[in-house]
């Protein structure tokens, strides 16, 4: 009967030594899987860290808002001034600060145009940055505009329009290859849980282990 008792323990031993083994190896495996999706990510991570370009949809969105806005937000400005000049026949000097007042519109549309569609992708993008650069591309086009008058008395009209919009393509350059961009990455909160899920494993085959060793130890008792 005694044997009989011994031989059953050593069945049982052997029988729950195999599951856990079992048990251990399908968690070594989910251990070498998280692993290998760690460095897949970190990779992914690097990649995200490298310098980031507005997508082709966004640059178009970016030219033609700015473009827009760059014609809507002086006409308010522009219509006063017109009817100053028609009342006072042209003599009243408030003319010449509502045109000031309407190229200032102009510029603030192209850059309003242009931070609003590239801060969709770029949340640290810097308004005022936006702006200045849009000032910046209005003194070059006119400079352009000094240039093109003296070889034409008439402006061809793609030139013209390559000037007009100089607010907004320095808006652009500012926003595509000067400003700064974020430098947290969505896969942060990713490659956190992944950690934590590898030592949740490793914590659990440890205590697994020291377990199996404390039930060898009562045997031997």
């Amino acid at each position: 009967m005694r044997l009989l008792l011994v031989f059953f323990i050593i069945i049982c031993s052997a029988a729950y030594a195999q599951l856990s083994f079992n048990g251990s190896d399908q968690f070594e495996r989910e251990l070498i899987q998280s692993i290998n999706l760690q460095d897949s990510s970190n990779s992914l991570l690097i990649k995200n860290t490298l310098p980031h370009k507005h997508s082709f949809g966004n640059s178009v969105g970016q030219y033609f808002t700015g473009t827009v806005l760059s014609v809507i937000f002086p006409l308010p400005s522009l219509l006063a001034a017109f009817t100053e000049a028609m009342k006072t026949h042209g003599k009243s000097s408030g003319e010449e600060g509502l045109l000031a007042l309407s190229l200032a519109a102009y510029l603030f549309g192209a850059g309003t145009g242009v931070y609003w569609v590239a801060h969709a992708q770029n949340r640290d993008l810097s308004y005022w940055g936006t702006i200045a650069c849009a000032a910046a591309g209005g003194a070059v086009g006119t400079g352009l505009i000094g240039i093109l008058a003296t070889q034409y008395r008439t402006i061809p009209t793609w030139q013209a329009i390559i000037v007009f919009t100089t607010p907004v393509m320095g808006s652009m350059i500012y926003a595509g290859y000067f400003s700064d961009w974020p430098e947290e990455s969505t896969l942060t909160s990713e490659i956190l849980h992944i950690q934590k899920n590898i030592l949740s494993h490793k914590d659990f085959i440890e205590q697994e282990k020291l377990f199996n060793i404390e039930l060898l130890q009562i045997r031997l008792l």
